[in-house]
């Protein structure tokens, strides 16, 4: 077991923390878009996801390289794009930032 400082994060153990993050995210957000395929359904999650993916990537950013391809994101985006459309009109407000701030950091 290697310690490397007296950080919170500073061991072997508590690095993976952000990994687990990251990959619960990734999972969820999947899951999340899958669903926003077929749904008309005005509730989501996967914006809420993708934030606290954010969250914990702006924490660790390295740990987060490799696990996401900008055709992954930009499919997401597509499928919420239109997910977004078809629910009622009034619902739909400028709720896409998150999605649009992922584009920029992968």
């Amino acid at each position: 077991m290697k310690i490397y400082g007296d950080g919170i994060y500073d061991n072997e153990r508590a690095d993976l923390v952000f990994i687990a993050y990251i990959e619960f995210s990734l999972k969820k957000i999947q899951e999340h878009i899958e669903w926003l395929e077929n749904t008309n359904e005005i509730c989501q999650a996967v914006l809420g996801y993708i934030d606290m993916l954010l969250f914990v990537s702006e924490k660790s950013p390295s740990d987060l390289t490799g696990r996401l391809k900008e055709s992954e994101v930009a499919q997401w985006k597509n499928v919420f794009d239109d997910w977004f459309n078809r629910v009622e009109k009034k619902y739909q407000t400028n709720t896409k930032t998150p999605l649009e701030l992922m584009l920029i950091f992968v």
